[in-house]
């Protein structure tokens, strides 16, 4: 059996380091408290990463001053990850809604990461 796996790795415990999320987590909700976006940083050790989500309906963005907004408690809101570049004007969105800032989202968004 040894020389069938050719010399690989054969314990079952991996030296692969886990995501342990750090204290600096950013999360924007709602006036109801759906969250609606969110910022996780990692720390990886030597590194950190950080991962970007934002809410999700109907398989685009989730606008909170949209029409679905006097409903979002009991729609199904999901938070899925993206870029950096889609995160930022979605979260400016949420601060200002300013309109052009969650068209460069979604557009950043459906673009793909």
């Amino acid at each position: 059996m040894k020389d069938f796996l050719h010399n690989c790795r054969t314990d079952t415990e991996s030296e692969r380091k886990e995501l342990e999320p750090k204290s600096g987590e950013h999360e924007f909700k709602t006036k109801k408290g759906v969250t609606i976006a969110k910022a996780i940083d990692y720390d990886l050790g030597d590194t950190s990463k950080t991962r970007y989500l934002v809410a999700t309906y109907l398989g685009s963005l989730y606008d909170p001053d949209g029409g679905y907004s006097n409903r979002e408690s009991r729609l199904d809101v999901q938070l899925k990850p993206t870029n950096k570049k889609a995160f930022d004007h979605y979260t400016s969105y949420i601060k200002s809604h300013n309109r052009l800032d969650f068209i460069a989202a979604e557009r950043n968004f459906l673009n793909g990461n």
